[in-house]
């Protein structure tokens, strides 16, 4: 006889795919989205950006972040 387990919980995974964003914009959205109650998960594709752009956004350790070494458009990341 098997013992009945709780549900797992939702969680919705959002993912923000960048290519010459404004950094400001991106920021805004993900601090939004940090604030949300909600069990969520992001990540971050970086369609080939530069450095400084990708370092910026990698202020939140809870945030997974994929680097592309290219620029393949939506479907590539």
């Amino acid at each position: 006889h098997m013992s009945p387990e709780a549900p797992l919980p939702l969680l919705m995974t959002v993912s923000l795919v960048t290519y010459q964003s404004d950094p400001d914009q991106v920021t805004d959205t993900l601090n939004s989205l940090l604030a949300s109650t909600l069990p969520i998960k992001i990540v971050i594709v970086d369609n080939s950006e530069d450095d400084t752009y990708f370092s910026r956004l990698k202020q939140h350790p809870e945030v997974d972040y994929i680097q592309s070494p290219r620029n393949g458009g939506f479907g590539y990341g």
